[in-house]
């Protein structure tokens, strides 16, 4: 007799994803946005530099045309599509009169260069190459396949994996900073030299200050349903959304939406810091904390640690990073990994709520009650100028428990409702009182 065939639970996770655990040395570099400052070229007409970059602009360089502002007194060349980077430059005015201020924004995806260049090497192949390191090798383009989840982009399903976990990537990313900085040197100062000097028109290798304006450190594990998984997550993510502090981990914005056709579940832990978890892959989770601005501050970098004066910090700055997004990542993963939510930290969740509401009303027990009773009843307040409970409702709405609902034009008052985590929380008072 055929032994009996147990139910799969849906609501369970995989197996990989209750086991894994981030670690610092396994985080790797995907998005990276930098800012550079202090670049400098020798006075010269407007007339003069258009003229150079036009030139230099041809259909092998990284550069596109040049345009001007007039009204901001600044040349704009934004770097060319079909290299393994982007971004642009500025060209303005210095208030020192001899020269003109060079900034330089640069996007980079360390990983797809990765995936295209392998682990090693680059500065030796860089100009004797024609710089066709920094392009994408003739067919290894890794399009996305949006049938399914093919995962042919994917590092952790290649055969390059130990490579990858092995590999420094703060030190990488070090190295591919300074291969395109030579790059756009080499194309900017293309046959141009002063006759006596030879000076080179332009220095894009030598920078004051550096700043990482944004960043993405991730980890990947493998395990049998990446799908399922991902759903999964995204239920825990709105159940526990009233149990954590709602000043760092807003269930409202935790959002199932999809990357290149992959489950994801994207989540604001923190200003200016969001954690992603999708399924790369049909057995390929990928959890990313991405830091979308102020990336020095978010990682609480100190004065003189890893300084921005000189480039060869960046390194230890992204070392910064990773240890701050593993310290991040293992707080929530937790959380968002419980096979079971059900009743999770209720009264701890309870207790805040009203906490919050009490302060608001300044201890004032009867307008404590009202704005209760109101809530429970309506599930918002409408407030007019000079309303009594204002203060209390701006406060509560400064503390993102309560969000403001849109408004006809002309209309006198001003509707708020009940945000998450907020929402869950009232609905308990309310089925604990019937």
């Amino acid at each position: 007799m055929p032994s009996a065939r147990k139910r799969s639970n849906p609501l369970a996770l995989p197996k990989f994803a209750t086991s894994f655990k981030p670690q610092r040395k396994k985080a790797w570099i995907d998005r990276v946005e930098l800012s550079l400052k202090g670049g400098r070229i020798h006075n010269a007409p407007p007339s003069t530099l258009m003229s150079h970059f036009r030139r230099v602009a041809t259909d092998g360089s990284p550069f596109r045309r040049p345009s001007l502002n007039k009204d901001q007194d600044r040349i704009q060349i934004d770097l060319a599509k079909g290299w393994l980077f982007g971004g642009r430059i500025n060209i303005r005015a210095s208030s020192e009169g001899q020269w003109h201020d060079v900034d330089l924004v640069l996007k980079l995806n360390l990983t797809r260069f990765v995936q295209h260049q392998g682990f090693g090497e680059w500065a030796r192949r860089g100009a004797r190459s024609g710089w066709a390191v920094l392009r994408p090798m003739e067919g290894n383009a890794l399009a996305a396949q949006r049938e399914n989840l093919a995962a042919s982009d994917n590092l952790i399903s290649s055969d390059k994996i130990q490579d990858a976990i092995g590999a420094n990537w703060a030190d990488m990313l070090l190295e591919h900073v300074r291969i395109v900085l030579r790059c756009l040197d080499w194309y900017a100062n293309e046959g141009v030299y002063s006759t006596n000097l030879r000076t080179a028109f332009v220095n894009l290798n030598l920078w004051r200050t550096w700043t990482v304006r944004q960043l993405e450190v991730y980890w990947e594990a493998k395990g049998d349903d990446a799908v399922s998984y991902a759903h999964t997550v995204s239920k825990n993510t709105k159940a526990i959304a009233d149990t954590l502090d709602y000043r760092e981990y807003k269930g409202a914005e935790g959002v199932m939406r999809t990357e290149k056709n992959s489950p994801s579940v994207n989540v604001r832990v923190a200003k200016d810091i969001r954690l992603a978890v999708y399924a790369k892959a049909d057995d390929r989770i990928r959890f990313e904390v991405r830091y979308d601005a102020r990336v020095r501050q978010a990682i609480g970098v100190l004065t003189g640690q890893a300084d921005h004066g000189h480039i060869a910090n960046i390194s230890d700055f992204v070392v910064c990073a990773i240890d701050d997004a593993h310290e991040r990542f293992s707080r929530v993963l937790p959380e968002l990994t419980r096979t079971s939510v059900s009743g999770h930290k209720a009264s701890v969740a309870l207790a805040r709520v009203l906490s919050s509401i009490s302060r608001a009303c300044g201890g004032d027990l009867f307008l404590t009650h009202k704005i209760i009773m109101l809530l429970l009843n309506n599930g918002g307040i409408s407030i007019t100028t000079g309303d009594q409970l204002s203060p209390a409702v701006e406060r509560l709405a400064a503390e993102k428990m309560l969000v403001r609902a849109r408004t006809r034009r002309r209309e006198s008052s001003r509707r708020y409702q009940l945000a998450d985590p907020m929402r869950s929380t009232i609905r308990r008072i309310a089925d604990a009182i019937e």
